[in-house]
């Protein structure tokens, strides 16, 4: 577990380096990039942000599922044997065309079915399941706009800033301040993220 939890906090890291890059000011006090470069590089981050925790929890699973421990040394109780780690990846697709590690609701109810309690998975996505889910808005809001994505994005802007607003951008969600703690949206779901990988790889 120890090389998937790196593997996947270099790619967090980098991330936020190249955001911070993208909005680097000059002498002045204006940004050196465009608003449409600085829209763009931040939105690339946040779904590579977002990519790379479902990569994260797919290499999890298939190391728990194939007898892998935690960092802690723990190892669960697992329902199935799949014999090797191609096989396991094949089970958790099963006969649909592939598995969505991006809805935690999903991702909780395979970690059921495979290991005792769902554990490392279920406490850890518990605990974050709203905000995964908001992330998951965001990341459709980046994707492509529609009626959908758009009074989605509001919603949760509204929630988030507390100021209602149309025609919210996933730029301006993305770093849009927290009403109570300042916080924008892409640094609080950074820990987030950071927190769940952090949680599965050292369950004990």
């Amino acid at each position: 577990m120890q090389s998937i939890l790196a593997t996947f906090l270099t790619t967090i890291q980098s991330s936020q380096k190249i955001l911070i890059d993208a909005h680097q000011t000059g002498a002045s006090g204006t940004y050196l990039r465009s608003q449409d470069e600085r829209e763009l590089i931040t939105g690339a981050c946040f779904v590579r942000k977002f990519i790379a925790l479902e990569e994260y929890f797919e290499a999890a699973f298939g190391h728990y599922a194939t007898g892998g421990s935690s960092i802690t040394g723990w190892t669960p109780q697992v329902y199935a044997s799949p014999p090797t780690l191609e096989h396991a990846h094949k089970m958790m697709i099963g006969l649909k065309p592939f598995m969505d590690w991006s809805t935690p609701d999903q991702v909780t109810r395979l970690a059921n079915l495979y290991f005792a309690s769902g554990e490392p998975f279920a406490t850890a996505i518990s605990s974050a399941q709203s905000d995964l889910r908001d992330m998951k808005t965001v990341r459709n809001g980046t994707a492509h706009v529609s009626r959908t994505t758009a009074s989605a994005l509001e919603g949760l802007y509204s929630r988030w800033t507390g100021a209602p607003k149309q025609g919210v951008s996933a730029y301006e969600m993305i770093m849009a301040p927290n009403n109570s703690s300042g916080s924008s949206f892409e640094s609080y779901t950074t820990a987030i993220v950071t927190a769940v990988a952090n949680q599965v790889a050292h369950y004990s």
